[in-house]
């Protein structure tokens, strides 16, 4: 029921990438590392702390990838 109910871009992106990423549900980060200008890094994202929880089972996504594709 695509276009039935009003979502935002973002929470439409959330909901097509639990498919991709197994099933997984992932909160939102835009700025992954910030870098100084000498090139350390001073801020990494750990992918692992903004994982919400497991929405869907992982077989189950993976055949949801393939009728997508």
């Amino acid at each position: 029921a695509l276009g039935v109910h009003s979502a935002t871009p973002m929470e439409q992106a959330v909901a097509f990438s639990i498919f991709a990423n197994g099933g997984d549900m992932y909160k939102p980060t835009i700025v992954t590392e910030i870098r100084d200008r000498d090139g350390f890094v001073r801020y990494k994202a750990d992918r692992n702390a903004v994982l919400t929880r497991e929405v869907m089972r992982p077989e189950l996504a993976y055949v949801m990838t393939h009728l997508l594709e």
